[in-house]
């Protein structure tokens, strides 16, 4: 089992980082040749569609992984929930967008992205709660290698269009493209199962599905991932109220790139790791979920260290060539903050794992509630006095929070540390 898994992650983690040099490449040469204030002006937008998203997207997904079992029924349950949801996302979607754009185009735009992103998404979940990684690796290259040559396209275009509303709509038309793949490619499920019901089944056990599962166990999510995203970036609306269009690009730009590679290189640990934990933990092997924690954690504060000791070797490297993010050796300091923050952050996605093969996500959300509102307070009172440099603390000091109140609660609750052996059906 052990080995199976090893091999799985390994070919993920291979993935991830295809798709993470994407994303630097396309930040990168963004501020590049587009300028930091365009990034920064693109990235509200961008993490506004990613928040309304996630109220539908995050727990959904978490509810593939916990609980798919490869029967229709679950799969044409599950699709019923995501039509629903994706329609009430929208007009959230929409309105917060026109508060934000004052524009019905790009609010209608930003809208359809938020369908689009949450229905590629479920199918990459599919694919990955059975293991299936080439096939959601296929759908995360195709978003992002066609958000890149939008981008390099619409350079070379030099319009009225090189602007943050040109990113847009490159963004609206990468998903677009990433969904005509996933239809082209799986054109009988996909259509049927947005469109119209191939299939009927009880109704008892759609009731069971819906109510003893998915949403009993994922609505907490819904809560938990909205809440998580505003932790990592309500900073950006206050530097936007309080700081310079340019201190917005820089820090929506290093958090960005940072955060982004530092999540997908931690991504198959998180992803492929659950098929196993349930299957593990359902068959009552307490020492094997143990194992997948341990090994797992450890593999965390390894890559730890070697972001780190890249950062301090490679300074000097990274100031020269990074010009255009306005860097000086103080305002490097960041990247070493924003790196630990982002690490640290992981490491409670892994901690909180207990809790989430429990069911118990409902805990989940007083803790990031707790941390989201240290992290706001924190913010309003202190930005606009040290500016982009406390958001980067401030992120730091609220994922440690989160952090020790799951491991202090599973501990206190237990009477066991997560890493000990000991039996995980506790709560």
């Amino acid at each position: 089992m052990m080995l199976n898994f090893l091999k799985i992650l390994s070919k993920q983690t291979l993935y991830n980082v295809v798709i993470s040099l994407f994303s630097f490449l396309t930040i990168t040469f963004v501020i590049a040749k587009f300028g930091v204030e365009t990034y920064g002006q693109f990235s509200i937008f961008q993490n506004t569609i990613f928040l309304v998203s996630m109220m539908g997207v995050g727990w959904l997904n978490q509810s593939i992984l916990r609980f798919n079992d490869s029967s229709e029924i679950f799969r044409i349950g599950l699709m019923k929930i995501f039509r629903f949801t994706s329609f009430m996302l929208s007009i959230i979607g929409f309105v917060l967008l026109f508060f934000l754009t004052k524009s019905f185009m790009y609010s209608t735009i930003g809208t359809l992205v938020i369908f689009f992103q949450t229905f590629s998404s479920i199918k990459s979940s599919f694919y990955l709660s059975n293991l299936k990684v080439s096939n959601a690796f296929s759908i995360d290259l195709v978003r992002v290698s066609s958000f890149l040559i939008l981008v390099i396209g619409l350079f070379f275009i030099k319009n009225s269009m090189t602007n943050a509303h040109g990113l847009e709509i490159c963004f609206f038309v990468s998903y677009i493209t990433v969904n005509f793949f996933i239809i082209t490619k799986e054109k009988r499920n996909s259509i049927s199962l947005l469109i119209k019901e191939r299939f009927e089944f009880p109704n008892f056990e759609l009731k069971k599905i819906l109510n003893n599962e998915v949403i009993r166990y994922g609505a907490p999510f819904a809560v938990w991932f909205v809440a998580s995203h505003l932790l990592n970036i309500s900073d950006r609306y206050i530097i936007k109220q309080n700081c310079s269009v340019q201190d917005l690009g820089i820090y929506s730009a290093l958090y960005d790139i940072v955060n982004k590679v530092i999540s997908f290189l931690f991504m198959p640990a998180m992803y492929i790791m659950m098929p196993y934990l349930k299957k593990e933990y359902e068959s009552g092997k307490s020492e094997n979920v143990k194992k997948i924690l341990f090994i797992s954690f450890f593999a965390q504060l390894f890559v730890l260290a070697i972001i780190l000791f890249g950062l301090y070797m490679f300074e000097s490297l990274i100031l020269r060539k990074a010009s255009f993010f306005a860097l000086d050796s103080t305002s490097y300091s960041l990247f070493y903050i924003i790196s630990i923050s982002s690490v640290i952050w992981q490491i409670a996605m892994l901690a909180h794992k207990p809790l989430e093969l429990s069911k118990r996500t409902d805990l989940m959300v007083y803790f990031i509630l707790i941390s989201l509102i240290v992290n706001v307070g924190l913010n309003l009172v202190f930005i606009p006095q040290f500016g982009i440099a406390f958001a980067a603390w401030s992120s730091l000091i609220c994922s440690i929070i989160y952090l020790l109140l799951v491991l202090f609660f599973i501990s206190k609750k237990s009477g066991i540390k997560i890493y000990e052996k000991g039996n995980y059906d506790f709560i």
